[in-house]
């Protein structure tokens, strides 16, 4: 509020801004019942996550911090919360980060310490690759690192394993959530990887598009097979219900039912 106050005529503008950076929970009393308060901000500590203004007032608030960080023999970029820092050998780059720390350090900020063991962060040779942003970055290549291949992979598993469990369920209970119907598990693959490759599309081209590729065929291999077991197990209703396709009694009663 410090940082932009100064700029903004409008007082109603300035409530607008200071309301929509303080994050208050409706449900608080239900997650400190869980023991899950601890891991949301709360009051004027944070944005919502998710939130456009997330970007907007780390750029703001590390303004000064980009500046001083570029202002010497080395580059540092930074997306949000995450930096790199690029210099011509290892002491000038570690020189650099020992300052990171101490500017970030006036902002109550600190950044972890890169380490061989460390998934938050890393130093070492550019001409090794390196990874940044869900990313390994090499000479010449840039692509979806191991780990951000990996999270995808176990999120098409994931989905399609719910929707196996979903379809088992509706058997029994003779109704099922649209999205775990066989037609709704399809397009929400669909979906999913239209969005994963999309977020991706400025990679370079390579055979780690052929590996993700063969790995969805498979997965949806062994969801037919799975799904061709339960439909030999079910009866004619069920089996629509488990393909997504509604019966027309389900919309009668839907509409005999009082308001």
């Amino acid at each position: 509020m410090e940082l932009v106050t100064p700029h903004i005529r409008c007082p109603d503008t300035v409530a607008l801004f200071r309301a929509a950076i303080t994050t208050d929970l409706a449900n608080i009393d239900v997650l400190r019942r869980q023991g899950l308060d601890e891991i949301f901000p709360l009051g004027i500590e944070g944005v919502a996550q998710g939130s456009p203004l997330s970007p907007l007032v780390a750029n703001l608030y590390l303004h000064d911090f980009d500046k001083t960080m570029n202002d010497g023999d080395v580059i540092c970029l930074r997306y949000i919360d995450d930096f790199l820092i690029l210099g011509k050998d290892m002491g000038c780059v570690d020189r650099a980060f020992n300052k990171a720390q101490r500017e970030l350090k006036k902002l109550s900020l600190q950044a972890y310490q890169p380490s061989t063991t460390s998934e938050k962060a890393s130093r070492g040779l550019t001409a090794k690759g390196f990874d940044f942003l869900g990313c390994f970055v090499s000479a010449g290549l840039v692509q979806p690192s191991t780990a951000t291949r990996e999270r995808f992979k176990k999120r098409i598993k994931s989905d399609l394993d719910a929707s196996i469990r979903m379809m088992k369920f509706s058997v029994e209970a003779g109704n099922i959530s649209p999205k775990g119907t066989y037609s709704g598990a399809l397009q929400n693959l669909d979906r999913v990887i239209l969005g994963w490759g999309k977020a991706f599309s400025f990679c370079s081209n390579g055979q780690w598009i052929k590996g993700l590729d063969d790995y969805i065929t498979g997965a949806l291999v062994q969801y037919e097979v799975e799904k061709g077991n339960l439909f030999q197990k079910s009866k004619g209703t069920a089996q629509r219900r488990m393909l997504g396709v509604r019966l027309l009694s389900d919309t009668h009663s839907e509409r005999s039912e009082p308001v």
